[in-house]
């Protein structure tokens, strides 16, 4: 703990400018198979010869998942992806083939293992950590704290540091004023290579949107990358760290530009997370334009990454005359990097080279065998949430489909169900309608809830658990028109922007204009409760349906944190919107047009508001 403390003050003290430009772009690199070139050979006695497998943002995919990362039945587990199991069984083929090579070998994990399906509702939310069991299983070197790990509070994430075997990194999370979570997480971790005897530090970073965008409450705080990360890899070297790989959880772009900043030069190699960014193709020099390829569609798992990679694997970005590689691999667990490096005996990288690797089920075109031991643990922790997950609710006639920074009909049908729960699905909620009566009901909801697509057809319990993952509750709340106002402006920032709090809404309709100041582009909104009437104008009292996420100003929604609770009914929005279909299916969930940018929108709702 003293040690701990005095990297906290020696972070307070670093204060240096995150600026420079980047000079390189995204991308990632398959070789027939999906097995990475192999890195260049030289002696062990003047090489040290450093293997790294990573993964990121699984986001609770503990089994395979199909190409949409919906959870997949039995019968189709040889053509999915993913899956602790296989991770874990990559893991153990690649240990022993680096035991046969006399290499070192490194497995970590970058940060968002939390959120995303009932792995997560069901145990780890409820402080049952048995996927951190799991984990263990894999044998994780380290993992950096993403963003999500801390949205079932800091409490929460304490139980999963106590039960994880591996360090919890975070240079930028000081938890030292948690009861709970104190000492429980460090800013870096220095490993001594078994083979070359070499000590590697590992330091974490978490995206300092955290703050913001999860539940770290008022005792945690989150520092920015410029007062923390530079102090990180000064302390680290103090302690006789050789060589510093960064496990990071902030994006490919900011990425980059930490890569390329002066101050943070001590950082060697990059392992990112975050923005879910697929990298393709064999890099450039540093310096020269990052040029993605485009993988064979059948080393892949969906078109999505046939159709398009960010840049190569690894990106190379300079930093003065020295070569900084980031990379990253793509999200859900479906495919593991895997990058070979070299380094000399004073600790410089000299070379590497790597791809991700598939994960892929038996039919697919790189098979990954399953740990037995992991399987059957997973098997036995999915029975109660197969039965669950597999329950249908209902049918959907057309497919649900997410969009961050537009109008989808899965917001468009979440804001239904919430409003059929209030009207007449749940009683507190139709209370608190009839004792404020004749006030128009409105409904927002943060598009950074909705995570997944649902193709039409039956809909099962856990597929509308993995398009609403967060077990955020349906709350009420009375508000001024002012407060609305304040409200969208601020959600109406994230258009075209990886930020999360782009609205989806009902029981209005509003026009914005993309072009102006960003927390300025609200045009109006109409009040459907109030015959049509114009929010800028109208007086009264709204009622707003929300969620217990927004209502409490996450995604800086803090117009609303001012604003005392009607009622919060403890239902979760995933529940209400599966009794919703089961009360009205089949349901055809559809788009109107109720969000419309002036500035692309020909429609009468862009130029008649």
């Amino acid at each position: 703990m003293a040690r701990l403390r005095a990297t906290w003050a020696l972070l307070a003290a670093a204060a240096v400018a995150l600026a420079a430009s980047v000079r390189a772009a995204d991308p990632v690199w398959l070789t027939p198979g999906g097995l990475p070139a192999t890195a260049s050979t030289n002696p062990a006695t003047s090489v040290v010869d450093l293997r790294i497998l990573h993964v990121n943002d699984m986001h609770a995919r503990v089994e395979p998942t199909d190409s949409s990362y919906n959870p997949v039945d039995p019968s189709k587990y040889a053509s999915s992806y993913g899956g602790l199991a296989r991770l874990a069984g990559f893991v153990k083929a690649a240990r022993g083939e680096a035991v046969a090579a006399a290499a070192d070998i490194l497995v970590l994990h970058a940060g968002d293992q939390y959120t995303g399906t009932a792995w997560d509702t069901h145990y780890t939310r409820n402080g049952n950590f048995s996927v951190a069991e799991v984990l263990n299983s894999v044998g994780f070197d380290a993992m950096t704290i993403g963003n999500h790990e801390l949205d079932f509070g800091p409490a929460n994430l304490a139980g999963f540091a106590s039960t994880l075997e591996a360090p919890l990194l975070s240079c930028n999370v000081n938890a030292s004023r948690d009861a709970n979570l104190a000492g429980k997480v460090k800013p870096y971790t220095i490993k001594t290579l078994p083979v070359s005897g070499k000590k590697v530090a590992i330091i974490g970073l978490t995206t300092p949107d955290t703050a913001v965008i999860s539940s770290p409450g008022p005792t945690v705080d989150i520092l920015t990358i410029e007062a923390s990360l530079a102090g990180c890899a000064t302390a680290a070297k103090a302690e006789g760290a050789e060589m510093i790989i960064l496990l990071s959880h902030i994006g490919y772009d900011k990425d980059q530009i930490v890569a390329a900043t002066s101050a943070f030069a001590d950082v060697d190699l990059i392992i990112g997370g975050h923005s879910h960014t697929f990298l393709y193709g064999t890099p450039a020099p540093g310096g020269q334009p990052q040029l993605p390829a485009f993988p064979n569609p059948s080393l892949t798992g969906s078109a999505r990454e046939g159709a398009g990679a960010a840049g190569p694997y690894p990106t190379n970005v300079l930093n003065g005359a020295k070569t900084v590689p980031v990379v990253t691999a793509l999200w859900g667990g479906r495919y593991v990097g895997r990058l070979s490096t070299t380094w000399d005996l004073s600790g410089s990288l000299q070379s590497y080279s790597g791809a991700p690797v598939l994960l892929g089920g038996a039919s697919s075109s790189n098979p990954v065998a399953d740990d037995p031991a992991v399987a059957a643990r997973v098997a036995a922790l999915g029975a109660p949430l197969a039965l669950l997950g597999n329950t249908v609710v209902g049918v959907l006639t057309t497919p649900l489909v997410s969009r961050g920074d537009q109008e989808s009909n899965a917001g468009n049908l979440a804001c239904a169900a919430l409003r059929w729960a209030a009207d007449t699905g749940l009683a507190a909620a139709k209370a608190v309608l009839s004792a404020n009566p004749g006030l128009p009901v409105v409904c927002l909801e943060n598009s950074g809830g909705f995570r997944t697509d649902i193709p039409a057809g039956n809909v099962t319990l856990g597929q509308v658990t993995a398009v609403l993952p967060f077990g955020n509750s349906m709350v009420l709340m009375r508000i001024k028109p002012a407060t609305l106002i304040s409200t969208l402006n601020n959600a109406l920032s994230g258009y075209n922007s990886a930020a999360g709090r782009f609205c989806q809404i009902g029981g209005m309709r509003l026009a914005f204009d993309s072009r102006q100041d960003q927390y300025d582009r609200l045009v109006d909104a109409t009040l459907d409760d109030a015959g049509g009437a114009s929010l800028r104008s109208y007086s009264g009292d709204i009622l707003l349906l929300t969620s217990s996420y927004v209502a409490r100003g996450g995604d800086n929604f803090t117009a609303l944190a001012a604003v005392p609770v009607l009622l919060d009914t403890n239902v979760g929005d995933a529940q209400v919107v599966a009794d919703y279909i089961t009360a009205k299916s089949p349901v055809a969930a559809t788009k109107d047009g109720r969000i419309a940018n002036c500035a692309t929108d020909t429609s009468p709702l862009a130029s008649g508001v």
